[in-house]
């Protein structure tokens, strides 16, 4: 039996998508906005006689183990020997070229979460911005490690650049070899019991998981996972390394068949709805198929592949018990299961303050005495939630109780998205509060009441909030669609008085879902499952019994066999319903999609508009998908505006005269006014197809260069037309055909030839290159 290794570390949230945690060595798992795994320590000694085993944790000099370091559940006291100055130059060390060009870094000692008896050094780099800079905020880089604080070790890196990534594509080999030089690297000791049990490539970057191998077996919780972003820069790194018994081969193992046969009767999918996301909010609802083990031994649904006894074939819980009773899954039942399912539609307009006024009114109970509409915000551009929609935000007081409410309702189909209410006195506790069952009835009557309509579609669902006010009590609800389950709405209540103090919208239910009758069937959805994820004997801890009420997880340290999924670089776990592909999970660091590799079959006009889309910046409903239309001077400036990366609002909102409401892009064009770099003077002419002279100057003001480009007698004309450019735009016209923002055609600029969509996507991805060239990190 073998004695490993153990320590801890923790991933700092990314900035990017959904949000979950990392399960150690509980197969393919899901991976969110935070990511948790299992500790990290030096080694502190071995068995005899087993394989497999890791050397120690080097310090900062990669020389020498953890001296005195008390064993997870001891009473020892944890060693600091290095100073937070030594875990700044540790990781400067090693990763210089990624955080020079970033601020002074602050640091911060402190227990690991998942060791009180270990300490660490929290270390970041904010990005090296000024905060008052021309130009669109395409890059905001910034790094953290956490740096054992006896040993040195770099446990977890991550560096975040920009959202584009400008440079060449490398390729699976080139990133699979950088990826191990990076293990070598960080991990020196662990390195040579390592294995590399899986690797992922997508259009954003490349996983890899190097995976423990002890007595031939893999033990996924022994890991390192290294994240590159396409063009092969290191985006996020990860040391799990826990103390853990291994426990020999028995002679009585189920076969690889018989453990496949087991395996697949105890795997279940299910249908779910999954929102999909771009750079500027939410994309299309996808239909994807998820591993459900609702009911097996207490784990989290759509985290982790069912664990089978290594022996009996028996089913096991996270805890690695055999399950105890029925396997069978929850049936959903709505809050009224004959009220009405009337999914909202967008109205012919707007509507106006008094419409949204009497909705919110009516269902908040806002109409009763002493409430009184303080102020009222049209806000054109939400694009955090409900993209293209507009939104009311209402605020409320009532002067009998002192009491404040603020609102906000959809103002395109009249949903409410949010409710906060507050008061500016203490409320006195009753004698006595409300029990769970009265709390969840509340909830359930407000949820009804706040949407009538859909009561017949709403499901209580358990919620999963931590670290919340401990006078807070929180609700979560799905919406049936389809008769399929989507997150919808959370609610919090206080736990004295059972009075609303919270609702928040998550999903918005007027936008399209694909219909479940387009679906792969669920016996096609196990197979390739079986062929993602296919069952491997492993070694994996038991998930201990959450304590204290946080959400990071504690596991034992006696290592089980088991049969279960192999393990995942991506950490995904779902399945395209429609196209029966495998989702990409979003890999931590790596927060959107970089150009379509140079191997596509599209042409490079295409392929533009493509990377463009993928970024938010084109949108599907704009309908601009022929490369060789022409381009409106209102699409192009929007399309300046989304990838400007900074959103703002006003009421009223700025407008030239001839840009009305029922433009499409009235929302960018006011957005591009409040940016800055769109002076709102005269009219705009909307509609007019964007010449180059006109596209020139658009991109030198809104990449903040419109000083150097209002004096041309600086430049040096390098095209042959220079007379044909109209004196104002000269300075534009030559800045930008100099940097090949604008190419010239045939040695002319041709200042009143139209753009074509294609050519203003490309013209748009030159611009986006040359400002990350122009800018530190």
């Amino acid at each position: 039996m073998e004695r490993g290794q153990a320590g801890e570390g923790r991933l700092r949230p990314c900035r990017t998508g959904r949000r979950g945690r990392y399960l150690a060595g509980a197969g393919a798992l899901g991976l969110a906005l935070t990511t948790w795994h299992l500790p990290v320590y030096a080694d502190t000694g071995s068995g005899a006689g087993s394989t497999g085993t890791s050397a120690a944790t080097n310090a900062t000099a990669d020389a020498g183990g953890l001296s005195g370091q008390a064993e997870p559940g001891g009473t020892g006291t944890p060693t600091v020997k290095l100073s937070s100055d030594d875990a700044v130059q540790t990781v400067t060390a090693r990763f210089g070229d990624l955080v020079n060009n970033l601020t002074t870094p602050t640091t911060n000692l402190q227990p690991n979460p998942l060791n009180p008896e270990q300490m660490v050094y929290e270390i970041d780099w904010g990005p090296m911005a000024l905060d008052h800079a021309a130009g669109p905020r395409l890059s905001d880089p910034y790094a953290h490690a956490t740096v054992d604080a006896d040993t040195g070790q770099v446990l977890t890196f991550q560096y975040t650049g920009s959202n584009w990534v400008s440079g060449k594509a490398v390729s699976l080999a080139a990133a699979r070899q950088a990826a191990t030089a990076w293990v070598k690297k960080l991990a020196p000791t662990q390195y040579p019991s390592l294995v590399l049990e899986d690797e992922e490539q997508t259009s954003a970057g490349f996983a890899f998981l190097f995976v423990r191998q002890v007595n031939g077996v893999a033990a996924p919780f022994d890991s390192v996972r290294v994240v590159l972003r396409a063009d092969g820069k290191l985006a996020f790194y990860d040391l799990s390394w826990p103390t853990a018994s291994f426990p020999s081969l028995p002679s009585g193992l189920l076969s690889q068949a018989q453990a496949v046969q087991h395996y697949a009767a105890a795997l279940r999918v299910s249908l779910s709805y999954q929102q999909s996301y771009t750079n500027t909010g939410p994309g299309p609802m996808r239909l994807v198929y998820g591993v459900s083990t609702e009911g097996q031994g207490g784990t989290e649904a759509g985290t982790t592949w069912p664990i089978l006894d290594a022996v009996t074939g028996n089913l096991l819980g996270s805890d690695l018990k055999p399950v105890n009773g029925s396997t069978s899954t929850s049936t959903d039942t709505p809050l009224q299961p004959s009220g009405p399912k009337d999914l909202p539609k967008s109205g012919t307009g707007p509507k106006t303050q008094a419409e949204a006024a009497a909705e919110a009114a009516s269902r908040l109970g806002l109409d009763t005495a002493g409430w009184t509409l303080q102020n009222a915000e049209f806000q054109t551009n939400n694009g955090n939630l409900l993209p293209g929609h507009a939104v009311w935000n209402l605020n409320y007081m009532n002067s009998q109780t002192n009491t404040g409410a603020s609102v906000q309702i959809d103002a395109t189909d009249g949903v409410m998205v949010s409710y906060n209410a507050y008061s500016q006195a203490l409320t006195a506790a009753p004698a006595t509060p409300p029990t769970d069952r009265q709390l969840q009835d509340a909830a359930d009557r407000f949820v009804a009441q706040v949407y009538p309509d859909l009561t017949g579609a709403i499901v209580p669902r358990p919620a999963m909030v931590y670290g919340g006010p401990s006078n807070q009590r929180y609700f979560s609800y799905s919406l049936l669609v389809n008769g399929v389950a989507v997150p919808f709405v959370t609610v919090a209540l206080d736990t004295g008085t059972g009075q609303p103090l919270m609702l928040n919208l998550n999903t918005d239910p007027s936008q399209a879902f694909p219909s479940p009758s387009q679906a792969i069937s669920a016996t096609q959805a196990k197979q390739a499952f079986e062929q993602a994820a296919p069952v491997t004997l492993q070694y994996q801890l038991p998930q201990l019994p959450a304590s204290g009420g946080t959400p990071v997880p504690q596991y034992g340290d006696q290592a089980q066999l088991v049969y279960t999924g192999k393990p995942r670089a991506d950490s995904s776990s779902e399945l395209d319903a429609i196209t029966g592909r495998w989702v990409p999970a979003p890999l931590p660091g790596l927060t959107t999609s970089p150009p379509v590799p140079s191997g596509s079959s599209a042409s490079a006009q295409e392929q533009a508009i493509a990377v463009l889309e993928a970024h938010g910046v084109v949108n599907a409903g704009d309908g601009l998908i022929q490369p060789n239309a022409r381009i409106t001077r209102a699409e192009f400036v929007a399309w300046l505006a989304r990838a400007y990366n900074e959103n703002i609002s006003a009421t009223p909102t700025p407008q030239f005269p001839d840009v009305k409401n029922a433009n499409p892009y009235a929302g960018e064009i006011s957005e591009a006014i409040l940016q800055g770099w769109l002076q709102d003077r005269g009219l705009f002419h909307p509609y007019r197809p964007v010449t180059r002279a006109e596209a020139a100057v658009f991109l030198v003001d809104w990449l903040g260069w419109d000083g150097p480009a209002s004096h041309p007698e600086l430049f040096q004309v390098n095209f042959r037309d220079v007379k044909a450019v109209p004196a104002a735009d000269l300075g534009a016209a030559v800045m930008m055909s100099a940097t090949g923002v604008i190419p010239l055609e045939n040695g002319q600029f041709d200042p009143h030839a139209d753009l074509t969509v294609g050519e203003a996507a490309e013209v748009l991805l030159r611009a986006v290159e040359l400002d990350l060239g122009s800018r530190p990190g």
